[in-house]
């Protein structure tokens, strides 16, 4: 099965322990397409989700040790297509990218994984782990074959996390981010033995965009009510 990566071109903790733990696991990489950065205007928030000063390597001083052949471009290129096509990757993995294009998602044989911290359909977009405490939905991470609408597609796998007492949303974040990479694995393994890999949703959950401040100050005032209810005994 040949397999292409995306990842992002600069210090990013999903490109770097997706990209080793395919290596620990003995799945080759085939090809890694690295991004440069996008500077982005994401809102202020009041709730912290990562944690400060911990820094991470360039995905691509990984790939250069491992020995993985890569190149360095925008996803949606015309110049990525066309290497994709005279490629003819089997399938695709997405450790960092932005909203990939129809034509390139249809240069794949058997699609693009995409891990997505959010349990699909219901909790689309952005934010995730904030939208679940809004909506007291679960907190969990889904395994899917992506399609032109965001987060839409086949569903291979979705599992939920435990939660516990002292949880902050720093800690759902981090736990999420360590079950994508189980889910990647898992969903690997059901592909390489031609396992059925999933069906379609009937059901389409509303596309969530950057969480507001007002609805930050009602996920806090909510946190413990919220933590009572999903966590594990």
């Amino acid at each position: 099965m040949k397999i292409c990566v995306f990842a992002y071109n600069f210090p990013h903790k999903k490109s770097v322990d997706g990209i080793l733990r395919l290596y620990l696991e003995k799945y080759k990489i085939n090809f890694i397409i690295f991004m440069n950065k996008i500077n982005l205007q994401n809102p202020k928030k009041i709730i912290p989700t990562t944690i400060k000063d911990i820094s991470h390597p360039n995905p691509r001083i990984l790939a250069k040790k491992l020995k993985i052949p890569y190149k360095i471009m925008q996803h949606n290129s015309k110049k990525c297509i066309q290497i994709l096509k005279e490629s003819k990757f089997d399938l695709g993995i997405i450790l960092g990218a932005r909203i990939l294009i129809p034509e390139v998602i249809n240069a794949f044989k058997i699609g693009i994984l995409n891990l997505h911290p959010g349990i699909l359909p219901e909790n689309r977009g952005l934010d995730t782990c904030q939208y679940a405490v809004l909506n007291n939905w679960p907190q969990g991470a889904t395994a899917h074959l992506i399609e032109s609408k965001i987060d839409r597609g086949k569903i291979i796998l979705k599992k939920k996390i435990n939660i516990y007492k002292e949880d902050s949303i720093k800690d759902f974040y981090l736990r999420i981010q360590n079950l994508e990479l189980s889910l990647m694995i898992q969903s690997l393994k059901r592909i390489k033995i031609n396992k059925k890999i999933g069906k379609y949703s009937k059901q389409q959950g509303e596309y969530h965009s950057h969480i507001k401040n007002e609805q930050e100050k009602i996920i806090i005032d909510n946190l413990e009510k919220y933590k009572d209810k999903f966590k594990k005994h």
